[in-house]
């Protein structure tokens, strides 16, 4: 049987609940997530502001267990200059 997440299957909608919030606290894998959007200098920008204002940022890890890198390495074009400033 297939189970659509979108449809709310009987014990998945917290699941959808939760990926939909996923990043609601985690301003660093949000960036990471979304770093297509944006050019580079503005997610580096991005990066640096959030490290200062928590520099465990980088390290959190979300409700699936990933980390910004996680995020950043399954994206479809990461950017080496932002695994450079995640590690830096």
């Amino acid at each position: 049987e297939e189970i659509k997440l979108a449809e709310g299957a009987d014990g998945y909608p917290d699941l959808v609940s939760k990926l939909k919030h996923r990043f609601d606290y985690l301003p660093m894998h949000r960036t990471c997530y979304f770093h297509s959007y944006h050019t580079l200098r503005d997610n580096i920008d991005s990066i640096q502001k959030i490290t200062k204002a928590d520099p465990a940022s980088c390290s959190n890890v979300d409700f699936l267990g990933m980390t910004p890198l996680h995020i950043l390495a399954l994206s479809q074009r990461p950017w080496l200059n932002l695994f450079q400033e995640l590690l830096s």
